[in-house]
């Protein structure tokens, strides 16, 4: 008889393949309404300062834009970031040194022609008397604000190569209090609910299920949005001035103390000491009394007159070394968030020449991102753009190369000095690219002909003595210079 088994066997493993739709969102990214599939608007504060302060022009953020060091730094990285403006390049070009195929020369061609209806569309722009760079500025307070969102209008070109293609005839930055953010359940962006003339003036926050059909909901192709520290998809982003809202409070404490103590104690203080058996004119009053009525004349030029003997001593206010060191560590504070580094701004204690330069290539840093903000905000309206008016190849294939500069005029000569110091040549082959990473600019047709030209000129220029001796004028071993071969 067969003996049964004493031990139950594991059950088979129930791992089987995991499976996805490479093109679809799975897991909610809201957090109030994670189960349910529909648009919601956001909230328009976007941090716990905001909520509690108040936004936009009267908000928290725009009255700690008043303090001279957070303006001083926002200033100061919005003018380096915008200087070097905006460039539209062609995706393709024909290199003068080969011969082109038919098929470059159509590419080149078209992508001059895309780049420059890009920057026609710009050019197109009426800021009613500001400036290109002046809505760069104002976009990039998105660092003050969390996000900067313009509305953008277009015409139809009346004259030139582009007539009758889409030209932006007005960007105009909104204010944070007319409008909230729309995304869908997997927070991808929708649009902005807005206040609309006319049409509505509701702002709802929440779910709405579909956001067609609200009327004051507009699209995204219609929106030049700018956001700095956007996290988990929201584009409300993160105000670097939270990071330095603590500090700011501070010291805004600090000076009311401060001011408290000049006006107590900056005149300084008088005491008097009447001499000894001193005798009051005033029966009624002592002579420390009559003392006292007479120091109380002198100020702002007063006079006064005292017994033979009396002892006057004027007492100087202690220094407001205290009240500097405490307004110092938050004004490094401030900056420490929102230039991201002391140094640039605020010398330090302690530094050196290296400190320096580090602190400078991080600021540099900086700048860059900041200039990466606008750019990728305006590719992804002029791509939309672009697609309507020229076709989906303009906007893909021949979509324009838009750039910034984002390597300052002082990087060249610096790079060129600590290449050569560890022995690093430059081939000209490498000239190209050098040119376009320090943006010089492009060269002239022929350029490497007119050089190996001007070196041939310099070598045939060489004295003779100079010239390399060959292999037939080598004299013999043992023979003197000037023996000649029977």
């Amino acid at each position: 008889m067969a003996k049964k088994p004493t031990a139950i066997p594991p059950p088979k493993s129930g791992n089987g393949p995991l499976t996805s739709q490479p093109g679809r969102s799975f897991v909610a990214s809201s957090v109030d309404y994670r189960f349910y599939i529909g648009d919601r608007a956001l909230s328009q504060n976007i941090d716990d300062v905001e909520r509690d302060f108040g936004i936009g022009v009267n908000g928290i953020y725009s009255r700690m834009l008043n303090e001279p060091v957070l303006a001083g730094i926002v200033d100061g990285l919005i003018m380096s970031a915008i200087e070097p403006g905006m460039k539209f390049s062609p995706r393709f070009s024909i290199d003068d040194e080969h011969e082109p195929t038919p098929e470059q020369e159509a590419d080149a061609k078209e992508a001059c022609r895309v780049a420059d209806y890009a920057q026609a569309v710009i050019d197109g722009l009426d800021l009613s008397g500001g400036s290109f760079k002046g809505l760069l500025y104002d976009l990039l307070l998105a660092v003050v604000y969390g996000h900067r969102l313009a509305e953008a209008t277009t015409r139809l070109a009346t004259t030139g190569e582009f007539a009758g293609y889409e030209v932006l005839e007005s960007v105009t930055v909104k204010p944070r209090e007319n409008y909230a953010f729309v995304l869908d359940e997997m927070n991808r962006f929708r649009g902005v609910m807005a206040i609309v003339p006319g049409v509505s003036l509701m702002i709802r926050n929440g779910f709405l299920f579909d956001a067609a059909q609200f009327p004051n909901v507009l699209p995204p192709e219609k929106l030049i949005t700018v956001t700095v520290g956007g996290r988990e998809g929201n584009p409300q982003g993160r105000s670097w001035f939270r990071s330095a809202y603590s500090p700011w409070f501070e010291k805004q404490l600090g000076r009311a103390e401060e001011l408290k103590y000049i006006a107590q104690h900056a005149g300084g203080k008088i005491t008097g000491t009447t001499p000894e058996k001193a005798t009051s004119y005033d029966p009624e009053k002592t002579p420390e009394m009559e003392m006292v009525d007479s120091l109380s004349n002198l100020s702002n030029g007063g006079v006064a007159a005292f017994p033979y003997g009396s002892q006057i001593t004027v007492h100087y206010p202690a220094s407001t070394t205290a009240f500097g060191d405490f307004a110092d560590r938050r004004d490094r504070e401030m900056t420490l968030a929102v230039a991201k580094q002391i140094r640039a701004t605020l010398e330090a204690k302690h530094g050196s020449k290296a400190d320096s330069s580090t602190a400078e290539n991080q600021q540099d840093k900086v700048h860059n991102y900041l200039r990466n903000l606008l750019v990728e905000a305006i590719v992804k309206f002029l791509r939309a753009l672009i697609r309507r008016n020229l076709g989906e190849l303009a906007a893909t294939k021949y979509f324009p190369v838009v750039s910034m500069a984002t390597v300052n005029n002082h990087d060249f000569a610096t790079d060129i000095a600590a290449l050569g110091s560890v022995g690093y040549t430059v081939d000209e082959s490498q000239f190209e690219a050098i040119d376009r990473r320090y943006e010089i600019g492009k060269r002239a047709e022929g350029w490497r002909d007119r050089q190996a030209a001007e070196k041939a000129k310099a070598a045939a220029a060489l004295p003779a003595t100079n010239q390399p001796v060959t292999e037939e004028e080598e004299p013999e071993e043992g023979m003197n210079e000037d023996e000649t071969e029977d």
